[in-house]
């Protein structure tokens, strides 16, 4: 019986190391993700201080002050999605966000990240064709934003056009191509 009991807290020792490690890893890769997302930022802030300063210019007419506070606007959406990211790391961090695995239609996920998006892209002359088929088992919402910022991305980097989406499953993975 002793002997049982040592090869069983030998191995939950083992695990135990195991996920020591492997939170080492995790926090490792968190802290430079934070790192990294915090040097980002610094670039749409000092794009906005040249702006700014650009701005205080006397001899701008008003088409060219209206391109300057676009420019702006851009950063400064740039700044608000770095800072959202931040946040999420921050939470998915401290446990507060829980990821669902469920069976989603592609449809479904394509259409819930498309939603917000649906008026700008009028707006700017773009469709979006989608051309999907199958599911995938993940969490909707957290897919879906993920999928909307690249819709997004692909909406603020063109003018007009289709942005096309192709999604499908086979039976090693699932797959989402935007272009």
């Amino acid at each position: 019986e002793l002997s049982l009991l040592e090869d069983e807290l030998s191995k939950l020792m083992l695990r135990l190391g195991e996920q020591n490690d492997q939170l080492k890893k995790d926090r490792i890769k968190m802290a430079d993700s934070i790192a990294d997302i915090s040097h980002q930022l610094r670039t749409p802030l000092t794009s906005v201080n040249l702006i700014a300063s650009a701005l205080l210019n006397p001899e701008l007419n008003d088409e060219q002050r209206r391109g300057q506070i676009r420019d702006m606007q851009k950063q400064l959406d740039r700044i608000d999605w770095l800072i959202s990211a931040l946040l999420k790391i921050a939470r998915l961090d401290a446990g507060n966000i829980s990821l669902y695995q469920e069976q989603i239609p592609f449809k479904q996920l394509i259409d819930k990240a498309a939603q917000p998006l649906t008026i700008p892209m009028e707006l700017k002359g773009q469709v979006l064709k989608q051309e999907v088929s199958g599911s995938f088992t993940g969490d909707l919402s957290w897919t879906a934003e993920a999928v909307g910022n690249i819709l997004k991305n692909c909406m603020e980097h063109m003018q007009q056009g289709t942005i096309y989406v192709d999604a499908k499953e086979n039976t090693l993975y699932s797959e989402i191509i935007i272009r």
